[in-house]
């Protein structure tokens, strides 16, 4: 088994080959951007960027916590599709590509969808995609009435909306899960990130 990086820390409480659903927000590098410890700069405190290499070697701890049978739940964002390919992450990672889990589209008080500046066009929308391994299958899903689509107010810098952790419970029911790059401690998964209950600003 390959080893589990470096600087993968504090993990020793967890149970390996456990989780039946691990869920994660990946920290995609943005070497342009002018603070590498930051998704932004601006003083967001947010977890180091990590390069393709440091993405394929992260599969060694996902490996040691997901259960044979495990759905992996994963945050990605377009413009690192190329550089992280969907597929070949999972593959990395243990899994094997399904679908698009969820699309959260950033809405303002109002219910109207933010304009969030882009590249090209703007960027009011974000994709969480579903991985699956070993026997885990659509007849594994509870319950069938949980919709893709997820409205929610942009809040704290990065964090997703708490709407994503719910349907993922209702979709597989009551099964061990992880949340890993976690904030905060959210009920009902296990969690693991070095900014762990952390303030997210600096």
């Amino acid at each position: 088994m390959t080893a589990i990086p470096w600087w993968v820390k504090n993990y020793e409480h967890l149970r390996p080959n456990y989780y039946q659903v691990l869920y994660i927000d990946f920290p995609w590098l943005y070497p342009d951007r002018p603070n590498k410890d930051t998704r932004f700069g601006k003083g967001m405190h947010r977890y180091r960027g990590l390069d393709p290499d440091e993405c394929r070697a992260f599969g060694a701890f996902t490996k040691y916590l997901a259960a044979p049978d495990a759905a992996l739940f994963m945050w990605h964002v377009a413009p690192k599709y190329a550089e992280y390919p969907i597929h070949e992450v999972m593959d990395w990672w243990g899994f094997r590509y399904i679908n698009k889990a969820f699309t959260w589209i950033k809405v303002s008080k109002t219910g109207n969808p933010r304009y969030l500046p882009g590249q090209y066009t703007g960027s009011n929308s974000e994709d969480c995609f579903l991985g699956l391994r070993g026997s885990f299958s659509t007849g594994d899903v509870v319950n069938r009435g949980v919709n893709q689509v997820v409205i929610e107010q942009l809040r704290q810098h990065s964090k997703k909306p708490d709407a994503v952790r719910d349907r993922i419970v209702k979709l597989f029911g009551e099964v061990p899960r992880i949340e890993l790059f976690a904030t905060e401690q959210a009920e009902g998964f296990d969690a693991w990130g070095e900014h762990l209950n952390k303030p997210i600003s600096s």
